[in-house]
């Protein structure tokens, strides 16, 4: 994959997140996804967790965005 196109994914990704769409955010995720946080106690693990996660992290803070790459 090129370098182009994996910028054009990290931007959708980004976008995704700061549009509060999970169904956007999700489609780029491996049913296997894990992260780790500090704010959190334990890892998020599949796609349902990472549903939750951003859910609750966009409930938490409405008007918050992630910086994108442009």
């Amino acid at each position: 994959m090129s370098e182009s196109e994996n910028l054009q994914i990290s931007r959708q990704i980004w976008d995704a997140w700061n549009a509060h769409d999970p169904a956007g955010y999700l489609k780029f995720l491996d049913a296997n996804y894990v992260i780790e946080s500090g704010t959190i106690p334990q890892p998020i693990r599949g796609l349902e967790a990472a549903r939750g996660f951003m859910q609750m992290y966009v409930e938490t803070f409405p008007t918050a965005t992630l910086a994108s790459i442009r």
